[in-house]
């Protein structure tokens, strides 16, 4: 993935992880980590993770990182 751009983030919700897949889908690779990995562009994937904990959410770019970040927030 080159250069890592990522921040931890707390997902909450069901429309939470819906919403980081939906910017997921518009932006190159982005992936979800929490000891496990899951691609973002893939809402099965995403269900597949344990929320109990926060996760790391890692972009191909500061901008994707940025959508991403704003997505979240836009629903807190």
């Amino acid at each position: 993935m080159g250069t890592a751009h990522e921040f931890t983030a707390r997902i909450r919700s069901f429309a939470e992880c819906q919403r980081l897949n939906q910017v997921a889908k518009e932006c190159g690779q982005v992936v979800v980590r929490n000891g496990n990995q899951a691609n973002a562009k893939s809402l099965l994937s995403l269900m597949s993770l344990d929320y109990s904990a926060s996760v790391r959410i890692v972009a191909s770019t500061s901008e994707e990182l940025f959508a991403l970040h704003t997505a979240l927030l836009a629903l807190k």
